[in-house]
């Protein structure tokens, strides 16, 4: 109780009203959402035919963004720049594309 008596009037209002706020927020219903994903790990395989229906040997993958620029790795676990998937004597090119995390996190907090 003595260090409540030195502070000044200013301080005291302080702590009161932040002491104030902390019990409301703690004493309200609070609710908090995490909601977490993963795209999956799968492998894709594309089958390249020419217009005779031949399968087309060697037809190269190549993924870009927006700018232009090739995207190595990600989403594409085998796309590197010195291992770019190529399709094979059947015309089939298979690629991984990695699993990715997506989610969350939501707070509501409502009196």
């Amino acid at each position: 109780m003595k260090l409540w008596r030195e502070l000044s009037i200013f301080k005291k209002i302080g702590v009161t009203i932040f002491a104030l706020i902390f019990l409301v927020f703690a004493t309200s219903p609070t609710m908090v959402e995490y909601w977490d994903g993963r795209f999956p790990y799968f492998v894709a395989e594309l089958q390249f035919l020419d217009e005779q229906g031949e399968p087309v040997e060697g037809v190269k993958f190549q993924l870009e963004n927006s700018k232009g620029h090739s995207r190595y790795i990600h989403p594409v676990s085998d796309y590197l720049e010195d291992h770019i998937p190529e399709s094979d004597e059947n015309g089939i090119l298979r690629f991984h594309c990695c699993a990715a995390p997506f989610g969350e996190l939501v707070g509501h907090i409502s009196s």
